[in-house]
């Protein structure tokens, strides 16, 4: 404040003191204390604020209570005087003037000071809270050109411009001290917001400033460049270039060489453009292609084609100029290859379709004249030439290089990719289309791949038009295809239409098509129809000596066989005999059969016996055999029986009718009074089958005999000798199927093999492997993610007694466990896990477990046992330690221990980037607010902002708790602010952060009347002499 304001200030005062005097009425105060505050204003007039504030203290203690105006007074100055000191009490005071004197004449003066307070500390948000408060109308003269460039440069540091703008703007034109800054500010923000006339205006008024003088010709230059007055750039560039600052020479030679470049003066764009280069390495692809481009105007191509490949950048317009102008360049060099590649990556892009399609045209002709052309890139590109430009005047000439380029082609799976890019193919195009679809079918039906290969044959036959031959050929493959697929009745449409196709009969598969339109109405159950085309076939390749001719027979006689014509069945077998050709004796066997079930014994008999004599070799010789058996059985010749049946028992007894022979031997003898001799056949069925219904009946049987023998003690003796594993059989049984089972394993068939170590329990339970199938099996489970089924073996192994897998299996299943949330379980695994480990790796994870099944349920102690012999290892993992200390923390701090916890946080808040140490920075400012600790919980949050997280929530979560602390210390204000800022900035709804801070701000609001404020921009400005 001024000198003469003071004075007159204190004029006024001492008039109002004594005024009532000389109305003849008591001065409302009348003690010679009064002197105090006269002397406490002429101590301020003097700018002797520390004694001045003595004063107005003692004036204040003297005025409580008796005069409210003179103690608001003394209050205002005092505060005042404060603020001139720079006292730690200074913001109190004044706030607390202005809280408690919100009638006082010097309330906007309040504002405005403490607006200053905080300015001068650089808090721009609080100060302009406080100058938006302030009534400029009302503030002295002297101080309105301060208040406004205080408030716009606090907009200006707050990045809110258009505020800042218009503050500056009062200024811009008054003859203050401020003016010059303001425009300087305004400007700027003019020339940010593309606002160039109006910036261009307020710098050139500043040319002759000697501030501002040395850096406003660097905007001007810029918006003559913005504003393409590229001539102007011209005229006084060069100049500002020999008198600038080092630092600023290379963005001064840019402008000007871009300036000359924009002239088509490449000559000199390129001078200035190298000065450019050669004073900085903060050049953008812009400025590489613009030298570049330069250099390719003055016929320096080689210079040229270097500055283009150092463009770079993906798909731009930029990025297609400069690979266009590259391609020319090498042409003109004589690489072809190289100038191939820049076209090609010039016709990728669409933004200049004028190029693309020349470079589109120029690089496919060059990949067509070099004969590059490994994935069919010559087609592809006339392909797509054709398809993008289909009105270009080099359409023809594009037709007439792609016919010639299928010609060449037998990659039939890039030519077809290249043939379906075409959007309007020619009939030339489509018949190649079918060709090269079918072979491609083809090669897809080769690699077993069936069912892309219909795809293909549908794609072939829908252009049948073109070729029918091919046409044909594509519906009996893709007939094939569905028969392959077990499809049987789209084979057997698809064989139709083949056919039925034109020209079909002369093809070679014709004849193979009937035949396999009797094989899919065979396999689809339809007997009738499959007997029609089988008959078919025959008629037209006649009875030739042929396989498929004599399986076509045998099919004719399956078919009238199971529609139970038997007599004709009979009659195809024995065709099927006479051609010979394929499985006679398969026809011989079902012949026979065939007959028995006609009741002709006799007949079945002698066919058996023909197949045995003209196929011993035969896979059905067995079968005859106990046929031949049972048909005796049949015609009541069961004497005659016995050679057939024992000729299986010795002959083949690994067959699966030895154990029936056996028994039928057994009955044989029985009936023929022998027995002993039947006993022998029943034991051998009890005791080598086992658990199978045949080893039932023998016991059946033995019991008869044992009965009429009257002996029936020496059964129950017997039968007390049998179990699992009485006999040899059995074991052997048992190994096969295990190590069956474990083949599989071994060569990770994990699907089969866990059905096959299935059956192997479910047919051993008390196997000699059945450990190590119950652990294999588990093992398969868990890779197949068949977690249930894996725990439930895994669980047997951990069961049994110490073994070699019970490592492997506490391992599996506590991971299980953990993973379904069966804490308890996991945490019962992980403790005998670390209990018998023998691997570090494997009892480092058991406390690991234990650690974190011990915290999800809540035993902290437990827990922090388990993290520090965690820790007792060495060389642990980053994130193990992090894990670690964090759990520690969170136990402790769950516990009540702060102390111990906050000591556990703070090893793990060094960083904030992981999810564990950001929590930890937030758990550490929560601590100290739970501790009453305010000032080091903000000071918290404040670091955690300052080391930027990606962890939005833990953000979220300090500014809830900064808010809680501002509430604590009364400060509603930046309370209310700050949870505001939580609700607009936010952008995640379902996490809880929204509702919490809604739920904060309400509380506040209910706690306290707030009127409705304009939202605020704060920034920050330093004024002269602070």
């Amino acid at each position: 404040m001024t000198r003469i304001a003071l004075q007159l200030l204190l004029a006024a005062f001492t008039l109002f003191l004594y005024s009532n005097t000389a109305s003849g009425q008591k001065p409302l105060i009348y003690d010679n204390d009064d002197l105090s505050f006269v002397r406490a204003m002429d101590l301020f007039q003097k700018e002797k604020y520390g004694a001045a504030q003595k004063h107005f203290q003692r004036a204040m203690d003297h005025y409580e209570g008796m005069n409210t105006v003179l103690s608001s007074k003394a209050g205002y100055y005092a505060a005042l005087c404060a603020i001139e000191l720079f006292n730690d009490d200074a913001e109190y005071l004044m706030t607390m003037f202005v809280n408690n004197n919100p009638e006082s004449i010097h309330l906007n003066d309040a504002h405005f000071h403490l607006g200053r307070f905080y300015y001068r500390k650089r808090n721009y948000r609080r100060s302009s809270d406080w100058l938006e408060a302030v009534r400029h109308e009302y503030l002295a003269e002297s101080l309105r050109d301060e208040y406004f460039f205080m408030l716009g440069y606090g907009y200006f540091m707050r990045n809110e411009f258009e505020r800042a703008s218009r503050a500056f703007f009062v200024i811009t034109n008054r003859d203050t001290p401020y003016a010059a800054p303001a425009t300087y500010y305004y400007s700027h923000i003019a020339y940010t917001d593309d606002n160039l006339e109006t910036a261009l205006r307020g710098f050139l008024n500043l040319r002759d400033d000697e501030t501002f003088s040395g850096v406003v010709p660097y905007y001007i230059i810029q918006i003559y460049y913005k504003q393409r007055r590229y001539d102007d750039v011209i005229e006084h560039g060069p100049d500002l270039l020999e008198v600038a600052v080092s630092r600023r020479v290379a963005e001064i030679a840019r402008i000007i060489g871009e300036s000359y470049y924009r002239r088509r003066q490449y000559n000199d764009a390129i001078y200035y453009f190298e000065i450019f280069m050669g004073r900085t390495g903060n050049i953008s692809r812009e400025d590489r292609y613009q030298l570049g481009y330069s250099y390719y105007q003055t016929q320096r191509y080689e210079e040229a084609a270097a500055m283009f490949e150092l463009v770079g950048g993906s798909d731009d317009m930029l990025v297609q100029n400069t690979s266009y102008h590259l391609a020319d360049c090498y042409i003109r060099l004589g690489d072809k290859q190289k100038a191939r590649m820049a076209f090609s990556s010039a016709s990728r892009m669409d933004h200049d379709r004028a190029i693309q399609e020349d470079a589109l045209f120029n690089y496919s002709l060059l990949t067509f004249e070099i004969a590059y052309s490994p994935f069919n890139e010559a087609i592809n590109g006339l392909n797509r030439f054709i398809e993008l430009f289909p009105d270009s005047r080099r359409i023809d000439e594009a037709y007439n290089y792609l016919v010639m380029a299928y010609m060449n082609t037998r990659n039939y799976r890039e030519a077809l990719r290249s043939i379906e890019k075409i959007s309007s193919p020619t009939n030339e195009i489509r018949r190649a289309y079918q060709r090269v679809a079918y072979f491609r079918g083809l090669e897809l039906y080769s690699n077993l791949r069936f069912e892309d290969a219909i795809k293909l044959f549908d794609l072939s036959v829908q252009n049948a038009q073109f070729n029918q031959v091919i046409a044909a050929q594509a519906y009996y493959w893709k007939g094939e295809a569905h028969f392959r697929l077990g499809r049987y009745g789209e084979a057997v449409r698809n064989y139709n239409r083949f056919l039925l196709s034109p020209g079909a009969f002369e093809l070679d598969e014709y004849n193979i098509a009937h035949y396999n339109m009797g094989y899919g109405y065979f396999r689809s159950g339809d007997y009738q129809n499959a007997v029609s085309w089988f008959r078919r076939y025959i008629n037209l390749t006649g009875e030739a000596d042929s396989r498929m001719v004599g399986d076509a027979l045998n099919r004719l006689g399956d078919a009238y066989f199971i529609l139970s014509n038997y007599e004709t069945a009979i009659e195809y077998y024995e065709r099927s005999v006479r051609n010979g050709q394929a499985n006679r004796d398969y026809a011989l066997f079902q012949k026979a059969v065939a007959s028995g079930l006609l009741n002709r014994t006799d007949v079945k008999i002698e066919v058996l016996k023909q197949l045995l004599d003209d196929h011993p070799g035969s896979s059905y010789f067995t079968d005859a055999l106990f046929e031949l058996g049972n048909a005796h059985m049949t015609a009541r010749t069961p004497v005659s029986a016995i050679p057939f049946y024992s000729r299986v028992v010795d002959e083949f007894p690994a067959s699966n009718y030895v154990s029936s022979a056996l028994l039928q031997l057994g009955l044989i003898e029985y009936n023929r009074n022998r027995n002993e001799t039947a006993i022998g056949y029943y034991k051998q069925v009890a005791e080598g089958f086992p658990g199978t219904s045949e080893s039932r009946s023998a016991l059946a049987g033995l019991r008869n005999i044992y009965l009429d023998m009257n002996d029936i003690d020496a059964y129950v003796e017997y039968t007390r000798t049998l179990g699992d594993f009485a006999t040899v059989t059995i074991s052997e049984q048992d190994s096969l199927t295990y190590m069956a089972a474990e083949n599989l394993y071994m060569a990770g068939n994990c699907r089969q093999a866990t059905e096959n170590f299935g059956r192997y329990i479910e047919q051993f339970r008390n196997g000699s492997f059945i450990l190590n199938a119950h652990f294999y099996k588990a093992d398969c489970h868990y890779r197949l993610n068949e977690y249930n089924e894996a725990l439930e073996s895994f669980n047997f192994v951990i069961g049994m007694f110490r073994n070699t897998f019970t490592e492997q299996a506490l391992l599996g299943a506590s991971s299980i466990n953990f993973s379904k949330g069966n804490y308890e379980d996991a945490l019962k695994n992980y403790e005998e896990l670390e209990r018998i480990a023998e691997m570090t790796s494997n009892l480092l994870i058991a406390r690991k477990g234990q650690m974190r099944c011990n915290f999800i349920l809540e035993n902290h102690e437990a827990a922090i046992s388990a993290a520090n012999r965690i820790l007792s290892a060495e060389d642990l993992p980053e994130e193990l330690l992090r894990e670690v200390h964090f759990t520690k923390g969170k136990a402790y701090m769950a516990s009540g221990q702060y102390e111990q916890a906050m000591n556990e946080f703070r090893v793990v808040a060094v960083e904030v980037t992981s999810s564990e140490g950001a929590e930890s920075k937030y758990r550490l400012a929560e601590l100290y607010f739970l501790q009453g600790n305010n000032e080091q919980s903000e000071k918290q949050i404040y670091e955690f902002v300052a080391m930027n997280t990606p962890h939005q929530y833990w953000m979220a979560m300090a500014f809830i708790l900064l808010a809680d602390i501002y509430h604590d210390i009364g400060d509603d204000f930046q309370a209310r602010h700050t949870l505001q800022s939580i609700l607009d900035n936010y952008d995640i709804t379902d996490d809880g952060i929204l509702s919490d801070a809604r739920k904060r701000l309400v509380a506040i609001e209910q706690r306290e009347e707030i009127v409705p404020e304009r939202e605020a921009d704060t920034i920050e400005i330093r004024l002269q002499n602070q």
